[in-house]
């Protein structure tokens, strides 16, 4: 009974998780192949210590200023004030993202294994034989 318990909760977590992952990847594939070039002042690097550090990078848009997440070692490549290209997509949120990124791979891997595993979770309870 506790198996089967745990194997329902986990069919229930991954269901509930694929739906921001959905989201999140409908967003930036949006982004990706519906986003317009747009020039960026910067205003801010982050000085990043190793090659997964997060940081804010923070620019100036049509006189506004907005901020994206980046990793990596940003301040190798850009300075304050240079100028530099982004994609956005004018859809009322300040989404923005490098021209050259493209996360779809990732996010659809998410969305075919969490899938998977909440299938194979199902199959065992239905089996009545713990994985």
């Amino acid at each position: 009974m506790k198996n089967k318990l745990i194997l329902l909760l986990c069919a229930l977590g991954g269901c509930l998780i694929l739906i921001p992952v959905s989201i999140g990847t409908y967003n930036d594939y949006k982004l990706y192949t519906e986003g317009k070039l747009v020039k960026v002042s910067i205003t801010s690097v982050p000085h990043n210590t190793g090659s997964r550090s997060k940081g804010t990078l923070w620019f100036n848009f049509n006189g506004k200023e907005c901020r994206m997440t980046v990793t990596g070692q940003v301040d190798d490549y850009y300075q304050i004030g240079d100028t530099i290209q982004l994609k956005y997509l004018n859809d009322g949120e300040d989404n923005f993202m490098f021209p050259s990124l493209n996360q779809l791979v990732g996010g659809l891997l998410c969305i075919l294994v969490i899938p998977a595993a909440v299938g194979g979770c199902i199959y065992s309870l239905i089996r009545n034989k713990p994985i």
